[in-house]
C-alpha cells in the first residue's frame, strides 16, 4: 500500500516521523536529499535498527525483493521538493514523508474546471476526499484548502472566455487573478462519451434551461442536433475547442475520466490508484490512494446518467457516427482520442502518462505590493487593490504610504463592503453639508 504523509520541516518533526516508521514496523529507510537534516534522521534511524540510505529518491520506485521502503525526502524548498516527490509516481508500495510547504494542499487554493458531461461531480468528490472545502465563487482573495471555480459558481469555464474575454474587460489584464498562482485540476473525457451524456440528460425537466428545444426529439435525434446545430448549439467540435487550451497550461493537471472513475465506471482500478498517487504528489496531499479512491464513485450525484467509458459504442448509430466524422477531429487528437474504429477500443486517452508526469508550474508573480487601479470616480473616489485591501483614494500613490497613512483611508477586504462604506460616507457628507447650511442661514437671519 502506498502512503503519502506531510511532517513539520525541522529536526524534531523528522524524528517524531522515524519514530512512527520504526513503532509501525518499518526497517528500511531512504533519505534524500543529502542535507543535515537528512543526515540526522538516518542517525535516529540507524540507532533504532533501520537501513537507513542517502540515495536518490528514484531508486525507491525501481522494482525490487524484499520489504517496500520508506522514503523520508528532507528537501524544504517547495519547488525542488515537487519535483522530487514527482519523481515517485511509480512507486507501487512503501511509505513518503515529505515536509510540510507552502506548496502542501492546506497552504493553497485549488482551482476545479471540468467540460460540461466529463465528470463535473467525480472531480468535485475527488476534491474533497483529499480534503478542500468547497468555496465555489473565488473571492479576490481566496482561502487556503478551498477549491473554487476559475469565474462565477460554474466549473465549465471556457479557457477562451477566461483568457479573452474577462481578459479584457478586467483591470490590469486580470494579471492578479489568483489562477495563475495556484494549482488547477480540469477534468476531460472522450468528446464520444460526453455527446451520449449531453444526449441523456439535458432534455430532462430541470436539468438545463435549453431543455425544451430538445425534449420533443428522439435519442438519436437530440444526438445529431447536439453534434451539429445550426440554430442553438453550433458545432461540437468548436464547444469542445474552447476547453482544449486549459490542457497546455502549466499549472493545470488534467486528469481524464476514463483514468478516475475506475472499474466501478469500466475503468481499471490500479490506474485510477496510480492517477490518485500522481495527484497526491503534485498537490502534497496526504494520505492513501485506496482511501480517496473508495470515496470517488457517487451513483448518488444529482447529473448522474451511467457513468461507464465508451457508452458511444451501444449509443451512436450510422447516422451519428458519420456527421460526428464530418466534424473536423482535431479536438479529439488533442484531448488524446480517436473515433477511428479501426484503432481499436482504447479506453484511456493516449496523452495521459504525457499529463501523469508533466510537473505543476505555477506563477510566482502575485501582484500584491502593485497598487492596481479597480474602479475610477466611485462617490469621488479612485478604488485601488494593494496588499489584501482595497483602499478608497483621491491620488494617493498608495506605494509610497506608511502604515498609518494607509489606515487613514477608506479599505476592506472586499470589493462591496468597501462601495457600501463610501455611499454611505457620501450620504453622511450630503446630510452634514445640509445641516450646516441650515446652521448658517438660521444664524445669518
Amino acid at each position: 500500500m502506498l502512503e503519502l504523509r506531510l511532517t513539520a520541516s525541522d529536526p524534531a518533526g523528522f524524528r517524531d516521523s522515524v519514530r512512527a516508521l520504526h513503532a509501525a514496523g518499518h526497517r528500511r529507510i531512504i533519505l534524500w536529499p543529502d542535507n543535515e537534516l537528512a543526515r540526522e534522521a538516518a542517525r535516529q534511524a540507524k540507532e533504532l535498527g533501520c537501513d537507513a540510505r542517502l540515495e536518490v529518491p528514484a531508486a525507491a520506485a525501481a522494482p525490487e525483493r524484499g520489504p517496500p521502503p520508506c522514503v523520508l525526502l528532507a528537501e524544504t524548498d517547495p519547488v525542488r521538493l515537487s519535483r522530487q516527490l514527482l519523481e515517485l509516481t511509480d512507486l507501487r508500495d512503501g511509505v513518503v514523508v515529505a515536509p510540510r510547504t507552502r506548496h502542501a494542499f492546506d497552504a493553497r487554493p485549488l482551482f476545479l474546471i471540468s467540460i460540461p458531461k466529463a465528470g463535473t461531480h467525480l472531480l468535485y468528490t475527488l476534491a474533497e476526499a483529499f480534503g478542500y472545502v468547497p468555496g465555489i465563487v473565488c473571492p479576490e482573495w481566496p482561502r487556503p484548502r478551498h477549491w473554487y471555480c476559475v469565474e462565477y459558481s460554474n466549473s465549465h469555464t471556457r479557457a477562451t472566455d477566461f483568457f479573452i474575454d474577462t481578459v479584457r474587460r478586467s483591470p490590469f489584464g486580470n494579471r492578479h487573478h489568483p489562477f495563475g498562482a495556484s494549482p488547477a485540476l480540469f477534468i476531460y473525457r472522450n468528446p464520444l462519451d460526453i455527446l451520449v451524456s449531453e444526449a441523456n440528460y439535458y432534455h430532462r425537466d430541470g436539468n438545463a434551461i435549453f431543455g425544451g428545444y430538445l425534449r420533443s426529439r428522439s435519442f438519436e435525434e437530440r444526438l445529431l442536433t447536439l453534434i451539429d446545430d445550426p440554430w442553438l448549439f453550433g458545432s461540437f467540435r468548436d464547444r469542445m475547442a474552447g476547453f482544449i487550451a486549459w490542457l497546455e497550461f502549466s499549472n493545470v493537471i488534467p486528469v481524464s475520466f476514463e483514468e478516475l472513475v475506475g472499474a466501478r465506471g469500466g475503468g481499471d482500478d490500479a490506474i485510477q490508484r496510480r492517477l490518485i498517487w500522481s495527484l497526491q504528489l503534485k498537490l502534497h496531499v496526504p494520505g492513501t490512494p485506496e482511501t480517496f479512491a473508495a470515496q470517488v464513485f457517487d451513483t448518488e450525484s444529482a447529473t448522474f446518467n451511467a457513468g461507464l467509458i465508451g457508452a458511444h459504442r451501444e449509443k451512436f448509430g450510422a447516422a451519428a457516427m458519420t456527421r460526428f466524422l464530418g466534424l473536423p477531429q482535431d479536438f479529439m487528437r488533442a484531448l488524446g482520442y480517436s473515433a477511428d474504429a479501426s484503432s481499436g477500443p482504447a479506453r484511456f486517452p493516449s496523452r495521459a502518462e504525457e499529463f501523469i508526469r508533466r510537473p505543476v508550474r505555477v506563477d510566482e508573480a502575485t501582484f500584491q505590493d502593485t497598487p492596481i487601479l479597480m474602479e475610477t470616480g466611485f462617490h469621488g473616489r479612485d478604488i485601488v487593490r494593494y496588499r489584501g485591501r482595497f483602499y478608497g483614494t483621491r491620488g494617493e500613490d498608495l506605494a509610497t504610504l506608511t502604515g498609518f497613512q494607509l489606515s487613514m483611508l477608506p479599505s476592506a477586504t472586499e470589493l462591496a463592503p468597501l462601495r457600501h462604506k463610501l455611499a454611505r460616507a457620501t450620504v453622511l457628507g450630503g446630510r452634514l453639508r445640509h445641516l450646516l447650511i441650515r446652521a448658517l442661514r438660521s444664524i445669518g437671519a
